[in-house]
């Protein structure tokens, strides 16, 4: 997907869809998978960033999404 396509898509949510959280799905290729809400857009590296619960990363990447909201704000 193409930072575009992404960006379109959220801007044309229908209203019933703008609130509540987002959860990320995982599956690997071994059958198994994960949810969780540790997940962040990184949109000058162009990644998407999901983090597993429990992960040395979960809590500073569920958290460093709003570094990305005051850096987006400033422009």
């Amino acid at each position: 997907m193409k930072k575009e396509e992404l960006l379109f898509l959220v801007n044309h949510l229908h209203s019933e869809d703008k609130n509540g959280i987002i959860e990320c799905i995982v599956h690997d290729r071994h059958g198994g998978g994960f949810k969780t809400d540790s997940i962040r857009l990184d949109m000058d590296g162009g990644r998407l960033i999901v983090c597993q619960q429990d992960s040395q990363q979960y809590d500073s990447n569920k958290h460093n999404w709003k570094q990305e909201l005051e850096f987006a704000k400033k422009l």
